[in-house]
């Protein structure tokens, strides 16, 4: 009876000690880890206008946005470049480079 226990007990411990460590991993990537950004854009008429790319962990995680006159137009976020959310319009780079000029 007293076997049967303490084999519970010790997968139980070994199962703590991996949340434990995967915790430590997650708070130690969050601390240490930079975010990246990239800002292109410009300021035409006092109206703002541009792209932001957020990345974290080598692309893990990313994020693009694009301002057009002073109002978000589009935005999707990305995991392993697999898209999850995406919001606003949908559009490719060379039609917005069009529709500006």
């Amino acid at each position: 009876m007293a076997a049967i226990i303490l084999t519970v007990l010790k997968y139980a411990g070994i199962a703590v000690v991996i949340i434990i460590a995967v915790a430590l991993f997650l708070i130690a990537s969050l601390l240490f880890i930079p975010v990246r950004y990239r800002v292109k854009g410009s300021l035409g008429e006092g109206v703002p206008d541009g792209n932001i790319r957020l990345t974290w962990f080598f692309r893990l995680l990313r994020l693009d946005l694009r301002y057009d006159k002073d109002e978000l137009v589009i935005g999707k976020l990305r995991i392993l470049g697999i898209p999850v959310y995406s919001f606003g319009e949908s559009y490719s780079g060379k039609e917005a480079r069009d529709e500006k000029k």
